[in-house]
């Protein structure tokens, strides 16, 4: 009996190597067109790994269902030649059905053809009450063969405007709120947040690693993870969330004062309307397994005396920080928050959790005022290679102005503050001005520093253009997201609330590879 066991078990380890080693599968349904198409190393008819540095592999893919060689041949309309056993091709279009096979052609010996396999393309999912796009404005300069990753869209697009790839339905996630900050990991496969959950998938949308959400850092029932979820180099998992506690205002007498941060979970005096549940940031390390590696709270250095003179602390509703985005410099160990009701940036070490160092407006004391110097409401946040920081500043603080990107050059002197050496006003293009003359406060943006020093970049809302601009300013491409509104009949802005860029071709290309091997780890 136990032999027959062990049989079976290397039957199935076998059957899962062989299965890693054929995609698509037959009868697979692809929420995408960028195809890696992967065959056994050393052709079909050897199911083993062997090199043959003079080999050659020959992908055929016919539109359409065949099942007999005159046929299929008769409707080729894809051909690629390659050395290695992995093909990446683009099909034609989604909806479609697809034929194809490998012929595996050895240095010494005839071709030999692969067996006829099918799959096909899936019709795109209807996303925010009807279907969506990337209307091109501006054709490319430069980063003619990257690809945009939009979170509300829920899509990867050439720089043409062209669907190449769209998140597909996943029963109690992608069937819930918003999408946010939907983009490629290290490890060469998709993270997003929706809902206050943090996910993993690869390029198929099979669910690869889900956030525990437990609260054991807020000690609460949740974590309430939110705007940004990013993956280390080290593929650990790091996520902002929110804690929330009881406070005790200030009084009127002393409304320069901080709130008072209570342990317990009930009002001291129940009648007095000085105490409130206040909200606070958390930044959350996870490893693969769901464990807390690190933590770090807002509530733990919201006394400090370098943070309290910061603070703006005339209006009520911003007592809480609102940490919107992170970076993690892990070169310097360095990880700097972004908080926007307070327009400024902390600098936090890592992992002693220490704040050295706070960059943006300054608390006037004995005034309502507020010193904004740098920038106001800013939402992302980067470092770039020549060390300085970037961010996408709203503007809110200067009504009827246009966002803007900036670039800060940090002290050489511990306690100087950081200096704007660069800034660019964002052209108002895809801007439904009727919402923009009666917006006050606008969310979301980001950047994205590009290879050569341009800067990718998605406004906020009610704004809805990404576009890249060099160094120089000058407008290197545009698109605006749009959706076809079933409500209206006509194609309408569709903001977004991060966009991302992918530089390198070959990212893709590993991603789309790593989903047949991730499905069996």
């Amino acid at each position: 009996m136990p032999k027959i066991c062990c049989v079976l078990v290397l039957l199935l380890l076998l059957t899962n190597k062989l299965g890693a080693q054929l995609h698509p599968r037959e009868g697979d349904s692809l929420n995408y067109r960028l195809v890696a198409f992967i065959v056994p190393s050393g052709g079909e008819r050897k199911m083993a790994r062997s090199y043959d540095a003079g080999a050659r592999y020959t992908l055929q893919v016919a539109t359409g269902t065949y099942d007999n060689d005159s046929a299929f041949n008769a409707h080729i309309d894809l051909t690629r030649e390659s050395k290695e056993n992995v093909i990446m091709a683009k099909v034609a279009q989604f909806g479609t059905a697809y034929t194809w096979r490998v012929a595996y052609k050895p240095k010494n010996g005839a071709v030999q053809p692969g067996p006829l396999r099918h799959f096909t393309t899936r019709r795109p999912i209807e996303t925010i009450g009807g279907s969506t796009r990337l209307r091109v404005t501006r054709s490319a300069k430069k980063y003619a063969d990257a690809y945009v990753m939009l979170d509300h869209n829920k899509s990867l697009y050439d720089m043409n405007g062209e669907l190449l790839w769209f998140l597909p339905d996943i029963k109690g996630v992608t069937d819930r709120a918003s999408l946010r900050d939907l983009k490629i990991s290290p490890r060469n496969t998709i993270t997003f947040l929706v809902d206050m959950m943090a996910y993993e998938i690869n390029w198929d949308g099979d669910i690869l690693w889900k956030a525990p959400d437990n609260g054991k850092v807020s000690g609460e029932k949740r974590e309430y993870y939110h705007h940004e979820f990013s993956m280390r180099s080290n593929w650990h998992y790091m996520v902002m969330g929110n804690q929330t506690l009881l406070c005790k205002l200030p009084t009127p007498e002393n409304k320069y004062e901080l709130p008072t941060i209570c342990k317990n979970q009930s009002k001291p005096d129940s009648a007095s309307k000085l105490y409130r549940k206040l909200q606070f940031g958390t930044l959350i390390e996870y490893g693969p397994k769901g464990d807390v590696l690190w933590s770090w709270k807002s509530a733990e250095h919201y006394g400090d005396k370098r943070l309290k003179d910061y603070l703006k602390l005339a209006g009520i509703s911003e007592y809480a920080l609102h940490d919107n985005a992170f970076y993690f410099d892990e070169r310097n160990k360095d990880i700097y928050i972004s908080c926007k009701n307070f327009s400024a940036i902390l600098k936090i070490k890592y992992p002693q959790g220490t704040i050295t160092a706070i960059y943006g407006s300054k608390f006037v004391p004995g005034s309502e005022a507020v010193a904004d110097t740098l920038f106001c409401a800013q939402h992302s946040i980067m470092k770039g290679a020549d060390g300085s920081l970037y961010l996408f500043n709203n503007n809110n603080c200067n009504f009827g102005e246009a966002p803007k990107i900036i670039k800060l050059q940090e002290p050489a002197r511990k306690g100087e503050g950081a200096t704007k050496i660069w800034e660019y006003t964002c052209p108002l293009e895809g801007a439904n001005m009727e919402k923009v003359k009666s917006a006050s406060i606008t969310t979301g943006g980001s950047v994205y520093e590009l290879p050569d020093g341009s800067i990718f970049t998605s406004l906020c809302s009610p704004y809805a253009s990404v576009f890249i601009v060099s160094p120089e300013k000058e407008i290197l491409w545009s698109a605006i997201p749009e959706l076809l509104s079933k409500a209206e009949g006509r194609w309408v802005l569709l903001p977004q609330y991060r966009a991302s860029i992918i530089t390198d071709p070959r990212k893709i290309e590993y991603v789309a590879r790593n989903t047949n091997l991730l499905r069996f780890e």
